[in-house]
């Protein structure tokens, strides 16, 4: 492990943050928001969901272009998820999201989902599972800044294992377009006060092995995910989905 990876695995550690930045060129960024809003038109036209005036959201984005699989998987973030999970990590879900207050998408329903302060860990029994069992990687596409309705979060709230009520330490997340995030889990956070500046981003969650998925990725792509990369099927669970019975294999794992 070199010494700038073992640096930032320390701060998430101690602070339960960290930033990497440049893992994607402007021109890249802007090729996938257009990506992304080619899928958000046609999931529209589909009437699928795609969120609301307050937030569209792209549930899996990857499903209707492969070259999109390449935004769970980055170089400096495997490293790292290698040393707070291990080798077996896998993803748990990941949408594109721009939240930004956009008239046109307006819904009967429509909700500000996450604008409560939370954390993405579980509790049990009142008590919170502990820090750095799954971890939030964050790409920004746009600037995220105060004018844009930036996430927040409580530096070190992650130690805490019983739920906080005071916020007062808040600090947003403000990071360049191809810029990287990764929170532990358990650090309580929110989104920032919307308007209508764009803000796309792509927010994943990535856990243990054993940690169940969103959805069921590989029943969602059926023998499309013969053709993936060895590193893609591992974290969509192509390894570690359970066996129907012992009577097909002893062990979850699969290699």
């Amino acid at each position: 492990m070199n010494h700038k990876i073992k640096k930032l695995v320390k701060k998430i550690k101690t602070d339960g943050y960290c930033y990497i930045e440049n893992q994607l060129k402007k021109r890249d960024c802007d090729k996938i928001i257009c990506d992304l809003e080619k899928i958000l038109t046609l999931r529209k036209k589909k009437s699928l969901f795609i969120g609301n005036k307050y937030t569209r959201m792209l549930i899996s984005y990857f499903y209707e272009n492969n070259n999109l699989l390449k935004l769970i998987s980055f170089k400096n973030v495997d490293l790292i998820l290698k040393q707070l999970i291990d080798e077996h990590y896998v993803l748990i879900s990941s949408n594109a999201m721009d939240a930004s207050i956009n008239e046109k998408f307006k819904t009967k329903k429509d909700f500000t989902s996450g604008s409560n302060w939370h954390t993405d860990s579980r509790f049990v029994g009142g008590t919170r599972l502990d820090k750095g069992f799954n971890f939030l990687v964050i790409l920004a596409l746009d600037d995220f800044t105060i004018n844009n309705g930036a996430t927040l979060f409580i530096p070190g709230s992650h130690l805490v294992r019983k739920k906080i009520t005071k916020f007062d330490k808040a600090k947003p997340i403000l990071i360049k377009k191809g810029t990287i995030a990764i929170l532990d889990a358990a650090l309580w956070h929110r989104r920032g006060d919307l308007n209508n500046i764009r803000r796309w981003s792509i927010f994943s969650m990535y856990g243990p092995w054993f940690m169940k998925p969103y959805y069921n990725f590989c029943e969602m792509f059926g023998k499309r995910i013969n053709s993936f990369s060895k590193k893609q099927k591992k974290l969509l669970h192509y390894n570690s989905t359970p066996p129907k019975s012992h009577f097909e294999r002893i062990s979850t794992l699969n290699y």
